[in-house]
């Protein structure tokens, strides 16, 4: 309570609640999408490499993610540019939602339904991209609004009289010409290529696992549900972690080690595959609680350090556009991840009723979690990579 009080006090209560409550429904949003797997699977009768197709692509509008950091920066809505998009994301999933609920023709045809739930995923990534850019522009002025307010720049009359002054287009380009100078640089342009490869190179086997938890185990979906809550709660004590003890730790060290806890939490699911855990005692139910909702928390621990990076590089009043451009990055890899999943599974004859390829999956999987710790050294030393922070952070300060 003592820690929600006193960022209330610096970032006002309605700020810090308002933030509160979209990553709450940012996580929630997993939930509905594990019933949409099911239905998938169990309604409309598409096999694992299909399912894995059709969900990677309803991820597209996430890519687009630079595009909508730079017209939220830019185009302001009744003198205000960060609320109006909320509200525009929020009707846009409420539409599409509905819709899936309501009417049977949306959801009765597996291209109908993959169409409307891209219209979702278009409203979570507005809705993202926003709110990522409040929190930036709040830790920037540490005090992202007035205590007790959600203005932050929403409200501040030299910015509405500024955007006066200067037409649409005109802004545009200018956030666009911040976002290709930030991204010229070696501090930061680097470590996101590997970042992205570090994802993109790993074929992602969801799917299939998936099928071979419900169909073969039948694990049903208050298991699959909970363990992606537990990996959830694990990612919170990862933070907790990350901001207590390995914030000192080198990046470059941090994250070769992150990526060969990876690739050993990989390898059990071929513990898991080829039943050894039934041997050692471990009920399916509570390994998937534990190491498959491990690997889950893991994946994304890695984001961490980055974003700190990116918050000390972004430019003033550019953060939804650098921060977007990092996000679609990662859903860009996330897709890349995927689609490579569906080619391994299909030369691997991974089928709805034959897993018997599944381990191979598996462990070239892990394998591949290994490849980007050899071009590690796109990422910065410690000591260089603070200096260039600071230095990068300083001329922004000045061009502005």
């Amino acid at each position: 309570m003592g820690t929600i009080t006193r960022l209330s006090k610096i970032y006002g209560g309605s700020f810090l609640s308002l933030v509160s409550l979209c990553y709450f429904l940012q996580s929630f949003r997993s939930f509905p999408w594990m019933a949409m797997t099911f239905w998938y699977k169990d309604n409309l009768k598409v096999d694992p490499g299909t399912m894995q197709f059709l969900m990677s692509t309803t991820m597209l509008p996430m890519v687009a993610k630079p595009v909508y950091g730079i017209i939220s920066d830019s185009v302001y809505i009744k003198g205000a540019h960060r609320i109006p998009y909320l509200v525009l994301a929020g009707g846009l999933q409420l539409f599409a939602w509905t819709a899936i609920a309501l009417f049977s023709g949306v959801s009765s045809a597996a291209s109908m339904l993959t169409a409307f739930l891209t219209i979702t995923n278009l409203g979570g990534a507005i809705s993202e991209v926003v709110q990522d850019a409040m929190v930036a522009e709040a830790g920037k002025n540490k005090a992202g609004a007035q205590p007790g307010s959600v203005r932050d720049t929403d409200d501040n009359p030299e910015l509405k009289q500024f955007q006066g002054r200067k037409d649409v287009g005109s802004a545009m380009w200018d956030q666009m010409a911040k976002l290709k100078e930030a991204l010229q640089k070696p501090a930061l342009h680097r470590p996101l290529l590997w970042f992205l490869s570090s994802f993109a190179l790993i074929p992602g086997l969801g799917s299939s696992m998936f099928f071979f938890q419900t169909e073969y185990l039948g694990l049903n979906a208050s298991v699959l549900g909970l363990a992606r809550l537990v990996g959830q709660v694990g990612l919170i004590f990862g933070s907790m972690l990350y901001n207590k003890a390995l914030k000192g730790v080198p990046v470059r060290r941090l994250f070769v080690y992150v990526q060969i806890l990876l690739s050993l939490c990989m390898l059990t699911d071929v513990v898991f595959v080829k039943r050894i855990n039934l041997e050692l005692g471990i009920p399916d139910k509570w390994f998937v609680l534990g190491a498959s909702a491990f690997v889950e928390a893991i994946g994304q621990f890695k984001s961490l350090p980055f974003m700190v990076l990116l918050a000390q590089l972004c430019p003033s009043g550019s953060e939804a556009s650098v921060f977007s451009f990092f996000s679609a990055a990662s859903c860009l890899a996330g897709l890349l991840n995927g689609y490579l999943g569906v080619v391994l599974s299909s030369q691997l004859n991974i089928s709805a009723k034959d897993f018997s390829g599944l381990p191979t999956g598996i462990l070239i999987s892990a394998s591949c979690a290994l490849l980007p710790i050899l071009w590690i050294g796109l990422i910065p030393e410690e000591g260089k990579s603070a200096k260039e922070t600071r230095t990068n952070s300083v001329e922004a300060k000045k061009a502005l």
